[in-house]
């Protein structure tokens, strides 16, 4: 079975608008989201670079999944919109080819994405959001906080005052003068 010419542009048209949907929804829920969360843990647990880095790259499935719907609408409204916009639509039907199928290829490249995505949201999300609990309970939360607007000075071991309170084996902290 050979793919037609008109099929193969009408899918180039709508897969090309639907990677950017993909990118341009995915900037945005990371954006509002992510990247809160990934600060979140930089400014409350002093969080490492690389963990930072990997917790952007596996906090990304979770986030595309939800964008799959929204490109594909998008991709598609998009493609025929600029097919209507420059007449390519009205010259196919003068051709004597239904508007049901110059659909077909969108129909199809849906069909499989939404495959795709229920594969995706099966197999590779779950394994991503355990990874990325694994990096946060016991590569940030672990290690000791590394907090720069607290220094500790000493611990102090020396006998209890005379003024009848006891400091034995408290920690005295100064606050720096810091600012993020």
């Amino acid at each position: 079975m050979r793919i037609r010419i008109l099929d193969r542009y009408i899918f180039q048209e709508v897969a090309s608008t639907f990677l950017f949907s993909i990118c341009a929804f995915t900037a945005v829920f990371v954006g509002s989201g992510t990247l809160f969360r990934i600060a979140e843990y930089i400014t409350d647990y002093g969080a490492s670079f690389s963990a930072v880095a990997k917790l952007f790259v596996l906090s990304l499935p979770g986030v595309i999944v939800w964008t799959f719907p929204m490109s594909m609408l998008l991709a598609t409204l998009l493609a025929f919109g600029r097919l209507s916009g420059g007449s390519e639509i009205t010259a196919m039907q003068s051709c004597g080819i239904s508007f049901q199928r110059l659909c077909v290829p969108g129909i199809i490249l849906g069909f499989v994405m939404s495959l795709f995505s229920v594969w995706f949201n099966e197999y590779i999300v779950p394994w991503s959001n355990n990874a990325y609990q694994r990096v946060v309970n016991y590569e940030i939360k672990t290690i000791p906080r590394r907090n720069p607007r607290i220094t500790l000075l000493s611990k102090t071991s020396s006998p209890a005052p005379s003024s009848g309170s006891s400091t034995h084996g408290v920690t005295t902290a100064r606050r720096s003068t810091w600012r993020a």
